[in-house]
């Protein structure tokens, strides 16, 4: 019979580590250790304190339906990819990771009312579930609006204001965002502005 080797607790790896740092009673050694695995995996480190897919997995958890998880696991990443996710600058990645959450925080709400609804509800478990809605659905377009804010922060293309005095001193103001546009091709909505046309 071969005897089994018994590592020190130094060499358990990364998940050991994690393990045994799991709860109230995580002592000082065992987070040490964690933290020197942690700085000698930066990738770890970066796929461990993302806790969105983690948030992501309990929320469609919440469901209590096997089959919506499988369902969120794959729709989930298409949402962020399809909100740009896979281009975007960092900062952008945050707030797209804000905005699923606070999607799926959404619907899952909107879900659970409508279930609890259906079982019935006194006024006062309908006005909880009411507010809660409320709440998800103000929360998701916050984090739309502050996605909508970083993008428009984050373009390089200074915006364009033309301002074109005509006769009889009236001014003209056109304002935009300035595009860059392919040289060999006309723009497609054209616009003329003729100054001497009233």
């Amino acid at each position: 019979m071969e005897k089994k080797e018994n590592k020190p607790k130094e060499q358990d790896g990364l998940g050991a580590a994690i393990d045994r740092c799991q709860g109230k009673n995580a002592k000082k050694k065992d987070l040490d250790i964690l933290a020197k695995e942690l700085d000698a995996n930066p990738r770890a480190l970066a796929l461990l304190g993302d806790l969105t897919d983690r948030n992501i997995a309990q929320m469609a958890e919440g469901f209590n339906n096997p089959g919506f998880a499988v369902i969120l696991e794959k729709y989930v990443p298409q949402l962020k990819k399809d909100l740009g996710y896979e281009l975007a600058p960092m900062i952008e990645k945050l707030s797209i990771d804000g905005v699923a959450i606070s999607w799926l925080r959404w619907q899952q709400i909107e879900y659970k009312y409508t279930w609890q609804n259906r079982q019935g509800l006194s006024l006062n478990q309908a006005a909880y579930w009411d507010k809660s809605l409320s709440a998800a659905h103000a929360r998701y377009l916050k984090a739309l609006e502050s996605l909508a804010k970083i993008r428009k922060l984050a373009r390089h293309d200074p915006a364009l204001q033309v301002n074109i005095a005509t006769q009889g001193g009236q001014q003209v103001n056109v304002a935009g965002d300035l595009v860059r546009a392919d040289p060999g091709k006309p723009p497609e909505n054209p616009q003329i502005i003729d100054a001497n046309t009233p």
